[in-house]
C-alpha cells in the first residue's frame, strides 16, 4: 500500500484485514483489460511474482498497446496493493470469449473487467462459475450501465468518492441505472508504466478495488457466485435511499468489521518443491501442501501430471490416507 491510500484503505477496513494477515492468498483473480507492457518500460518487479499470463495466450503480459496506454498496469497495481498474495491472471489481447474460457481453465474465483465491450460472449459468462465484476461506466446520469456489467451474470460496480473529511458521495461521473449493484471507491493512488504515481479515477478503478477486497475475505471463506453476490449486497452501506436505488445500487461496499478467522496455512518453500511439472499450475500450492502431509504422491520421474485422470485404485489409496490422517 502506498501511504497516500491509507485513508481509503482504513475507511474500507482493508487495513484491519491486512493487520490480521489477510492478503488474498489462495484466491485466483482473472483480469481482462487493455494490453500490459514490456519489462523495459514498466517497473515489472511489482508484478513478477503475482501476475501470470493467461494460458495459451501468447505474450499477453508483454504487449504494448499502440497508444502507450497503461490502463492494465494501474488496474493490476490496485489489485496488488489490496490483495498482494492473490494469484492474478491477465489477458490484454484476444477475444473476450477466449478470456472467459481460459479463466475457467485456471479455476478463477473472481473475474474483473474495467472496460465496456462491443462484442460480448454472453454464453461464456453463463457457463462461468466465477464471481464476475465489471465497471458500470463513467457517463454519469446521461449514460447506461456498460456491457458486460449490465448483464445479470455480472455485478455492475459504480464509483464512490471519499472526501478528506471522511464522508462519501457517489462520484458524479459514475453511471447510474437499474443494472447498478454496488459502489466501490475510486481515487486510489497507483504507479503507472513509468513508475510515477498518479490518482486512478473512474469505475475502472472501483471494479478492481471491489474484486481485490472480495479476494481478501474469500481467503477465509470461499463463496460461489450467488453467495458472493449476497455478501456484496449485505455489506453495502446505504448512501441515499434505503435499499437499492439507481444511483448507488445497494450502496458502498465495505469489508465487514467482524473479521473471520484464518485457517492455519502450511507454507511451502522453494526448497520443499515436490514435483517437476506444477510450477505454473493453478493448483500448485494445494498439491504441494497435500504432498507434504503425505496424502498424495507423484510418479517415479518426479512429475505429478496434474491434469491426467485419476484411477479408482489411486482414489482408494488417497481416501485410505485421509481416513488414517
Amino acid at each position: 500500500m502506498y501511504p497516500e491510500n491509507k485513508l481509503i484503505f482504513d475507511f474500507l477496513n482493508i487495513t484491519d484485514y491486512h493487520e490480521k494477515g489477510f492478503t488474498g492468498k489462495g484466491i485466483i483473480i482473472s483480469v481482462y483489460d487493455r494490453n500490459f507492457i514490456p519489462e523495459d518500460v514498466v517497473d515489472y518487479e511489482r508484478f513478477r511474482d503475482q501476475v501470470k499470463p493467461m494460458p495459451l495466450v501468447s505474450n499477453s503480459l508483454r504487449r504494448w498497446s499502440e497508444d502507450g496506454n497503461d490502463h492494465g498496469v494501474v488496474v493490476l497495481d490496485v489489485i496488488r496493493q489490496i490483495a498482494p498474495d492473490a494469484t492474478v491472471y491477465f489477458m490484454g489481447d484476444g477475444q473476450f470469449s477466449t478470456f472467459m474460457g481460459r479463466a475457467e481453465r485456471v479455476k478463477s474465483d473472481i473475474m474483473t473487467i474495467s472496460q465496456g465491450l462491443q462484442a460480448y460472449a454472453e454464453q461464456a459468462s453463463k457457463e462461468s462459475k466465477a464471481i464476475l465484476l465489471a465497471s458500470a461506466g463513467n457517463d454519469g446520469i446521461h449514460g447506461q450501465v456498460l456491457t458486460p456489467a449490465r448483464e445479470k451474470e455480472w455485478v455492475a460496480v459504480g464509483a464512490g468518492r471519499l472526501r478528506n473529511n471522511g464522508t462519501v458521495e457517489r462520484a458524479s461521473y459514475s453511471t447510474v441505472g437499474e443494472g447498478l449493484e454496488i459502489l466501490s471507491l475510486s481515487g486510489v493512488t497507483v504507479k503507472g508504466a513509468t513508475g510515477e504515481k498518479r490518482v486512478f479515477m473512474g469505475t475502472s478503478c472501483s471494479s478492481p478495488v471491489a474484486a481485490a477486497m472480495l479476494a481478501l475475505y474469500m481467503q477465509a471463506k470461499k463463496m460461489d457466485r450467488e453467495e458472493a453476490r449476497a455478501f456484496l449486497h449485505e455489506n453495502a452501506y446505504d448512501m441515499y435511499e434505503e435499499g437499492r436505488d439507481h444511483k448507488t445500487g445497494y450502496g458502498l461496499f465495505k469489508l465487514p468489521e467482524e473479521i473471520p478467522e484464518l485457517e492455519e496455512v502450511i507454507e511451502v518453500s522453494g526448497s520443499e518443491k515436490q514435483f517437476t511439472d506444477i510450477d505454473h499450475h493453478w493448483a500448485n500450492e494445494s498439491i504441494q501442501r497435500q504432498a507434504l502431509k503425505g496424502r498424495i504422491e507423484g510418479f517415479p520421474d518426479g512429475s505429478f501430471r496434474p491434469d491426467e485422470p485419476i484411477t479408482r485404485a489411486q482414489l482408494a489409496v488417497i481416501l485410505d490416507r485421509l481416513d488414517n490422517a
